[in-house]
């Protein structure tokens, strides 16, 4: 039995559909390299750490550190995705 077919049989049809919109979605935007909504390559700490995986303490101590750059904009902090692969090509937090 598929998962589609054990998610059928507990499911709304209308909810299994809206589900599977929504994976689709997520798949579109993981792969277009987009994980924020509005598709800009900067990130707050937040987005950062989701799309990292990392926690948000953890980001905040290796940009304190300087080993992830960030920019301020007003109040906010942001982060270029790049810069967060490249933490991330290093090994991050060590």
């Amino acid at each position: 039995m598929t998962a589609r077919e054990r998610l059928a049989a507990v499911l709304a049809p209308d909810v299994l559909d809206a589900f599977e919109e929504l994976v689709a979605e997520r798949v579109a935007h993981a792969l277009a390299g987009t994980e924020n909504d509005n598709g800009s390559p900067w990130l707050s700490v937040q987005e950062a750490a989701e799309y990292a995986r990392v926690s948000e303490r953890t980001l905040s101590r290796a940009i304190a550190r300087g080993r992830v750059r960030s920019e301020t904009c007003g109040r906010r902090r942001l982060l270029h995705r790049d810069e967060v692969d490249a933490y991330l090509r290093a090994g991050g937090e060590e």
